[in-house]
């Protein structure tokens, strides 16, 4: 699927599955536009972040406090954000300004000429992005007194271009704009997702040949960073790769990345890829049979940021009287269960995992692998043992 010839990357892709929605973000846009820096909102954000500082939250970019852990043990959330994903509530469409929506369309002549005209595009562009690689002075945006509509965007012209499918349009906006392919929103630090990171977590890969094309060709920019984490959750572009359990995309993309499997790390939170792939895709997914390992899960791997959280926390198992009670058991379809288990198997035939490493909550992949649904009888058996004092019963 991933192996595209020039001559592919070269066609210009159909359009994306948002093009319907441009016409109304416009509208958002040119009211997002006269808003963006009055006085009201200049305050709102200089009172919001006083808020935080109380809470320890010295800047946008801050370590996770230990308050911002343990509002994570109440529930499931993703690994990769907050508990609450910004946006997730939001039913308006998004308010994105007109450089964003013009490169979803792919017509390059309109962006040029909205560039010509003075279109705000200073936190775009390659030498505004490189030069300030430190994510502290990135991402600080709270003082400033006119802040450019560029920065306050939670998006971009190459992101929206990937997301549409416009593989022509995100190579001029990259080649010829002078864009960053690295460049992550500094609006929203907790889902400021690189243009590598975002065609991958974000975007219809497996059913839209122009998202695999906007991929393939993003791969080849030679100012392109693979290995650019995002801010407070370090979560590298292999670690989304992982989670969705797709083989194929996994051994692709480590092989055009510096130090392949090797270069991921661990994030924020602990988790090592082996990690990633082993947790619980939903809360409803959790094995609830099992309390004791229920009550020490805290984080699912699913991407998909509409997903609405489980309606019982984790916390809230003790007070479960049977497992009759739980009507939200989803179980693992045969496919997906063959997915993750080979998906783990790479991994442990790649060597570069212990499954004995711990992530901040205590737990070993194995351990999540205890906690979920009609796991591949395999998996465990080819995991190794488990020494993870939270593993009591069920596993």
């Amino acid at each position: 699927m991933y192996q595209l010839t020039l001559q592919e990357l070269a066609e210009d892709p159909p359009a994306g599955p948002r093009i319907a929605e441009r016409e109304a973000e416009m509208d958002n846009a040119t009211k997002f536009q006269y808003q963006l820096n009055g006085r009201q909102l200049r305050d709102a954000r200089a009172q919001f972040m006083e808020t935080a500082r109380t809470s320890g939250i010295s800047h946008p970019v801050c370590p996770l406090t230990e308050g911002e852990l343990e509002e994570r043990r109440l529930g499931f959330p993703r690994f990769w954000t907050e508990p609450d994903v910004p946006d997730r509530w939001v039913r308006e469409l998004r308010a994105v300004t007109a450089l964003e929506i013009a490169a979803g369309t792919g017509n390059t002549e309109s962006v040029d000429i909205l560039r010509e005209a003075g279109a705000d595009e200073s936190a775009w562009l390659t030498g505004n992005d490189e030069a300030r690689r430190d994510d502290q002075q990135l991402f600080d945006i709270r003082s400033q007194n006119d802040v450019h509509i560029s920065a306050l965007s939670t998006s971009s012209p190459v992101h929206e271009a990937i997301a549409a499918g416009q593989v022509v349009m995100m190579w001029h906006l990259l080649s010829t704009c002078g864009y960053s392919p690295n460049y992550r929103p500094r609006a929203a630090p907790t889902v400021a997702l690189p243009p590598l990171s975002f065609a991958i977590a974000r975007c219809d890969i497996i059913h839209y040949p122009g998202i695999q094309r906007c991929l393939a060709s993003l791969l080849s920019h030679p100012q392109l960073d693979a290995n650019i984490c995002t801010p407070i959750f370090n979560v590298h572009p292999l670690h989304f790769a992982i989670a969705n359990h797709d083989l194929e995309l996994l051994t692709w993309l480590a092989g055009f990345i510096p130090g392949g499997l090797g270069a991921a790390g661990t994030t924020a939170l602990g988790h090592t890829l082996l990690h990633v792939a082993s947790l619980p895709l939903t809360g409803w997914h959790v094995n609830d049979r099992a309390p004791n390992i229920a009550k020490s899960i805290h984080c699912i791997r699913t991407l998909d940021s509409r997903w609405i959280p489980y309606p019982l926390s984790s916390s809230a198992y003790e007070s479960l009287q049977s497992a009759g009670e739980q009507s939200a058991r989803v179980p693992i379809v045969e496919s997906k269960q063959h997915a993750q288990y080979t998906t783990i198997q790479l991994l442990l035939e790649w060597g570069g995992c212990d499954v004995r490493v711990r992530d901040i909550d205590g737990n070993t992949a194995l351990h999540y692998l205890a906690g979920t649904w009609n796991i591949h009888p395999e998996i465990i058996r080819s995991s190794g043992r488990d020494d993870n004092p939270n593993v009591i019963e069920g596993s």
